[in-house]
């Protein structure tokens, strides 16, 4: 039998119907920001509680599950569609003034502009089949042979051999 009845929010203390007696927060935002502990403008202001493998802290309000940083910051500025990022890189951080929207283009931007983000390409990823030295070798070759016997002469598909050529794959490699 479900137990309702009216009690105070933990969170901002406003009166709300608790129709089950482990709820305790009014809104998933009072529930976002239970936990986390504020500290000047400037400092970060981490999320003290559950967190996600990357670091993210995480609340769950009525079985669903929310990123605490995103709920702050729709809280804060209105919704959006656009991801919640941080400003300061630290995952758990909560200071509104930290967070900001944006795309996922943006975030990954970022990642590699401060170094976050190592993007590996060509022989220093274990899959390659050719080297850099074999890709100046096929490009050499384009428009002596066709693309299929270069393809196979370096044990790649004449597709490999297109992309090398148009410029698609190997860029890095001049």
């Amino acid at each position: 039998m479900k137990c309702h009845v009216i009690r105070p929010c933990k969170g901002c203390g406003t009166a709300f119907l608790r129709t089950h007696n482990s709820i305790k927060f009014c809104s998933v935002i009072c529930a976002a920001w239970s936990r986390v502990r504020i500290g000047a403008a400037e400092e970060c202001w981490p999320w003290e509680g559950a967190c996600d493998g990357h670091g993210y802290g995480t609340v769950t309000f009525r079985g669903v599950q929310y990123i605490v940083s995103r709920v702050i910051l729709t809280a804060t500025l209105g919704p959006s569609l656009l991801l919640a990022l941080h400003q300061c890189d630290n995952p758990p951080c909560c200071n509104p003034g930290h967070l900001y929207f944006g795309t996922y283009g943006d975030n990954q931007n970022d990642a590699l502009s401060r170094s976050r983000k190592i993007v590996l390409c060509g022989e220093d990823l274990t899959q390659s089949k050719l080297t850099d030295e074999q890709v100046r070798q096929i490009r050499a070759l384009l428009g002596t042979a066709s693309q299929t016997a270069i393809g196979a002469m370096f044990g790649v598909s004449q597709t490999a051999v297109s992309k090398i050529a148009l410029g698609y794959r190997w860029r890095h490699v001049t």
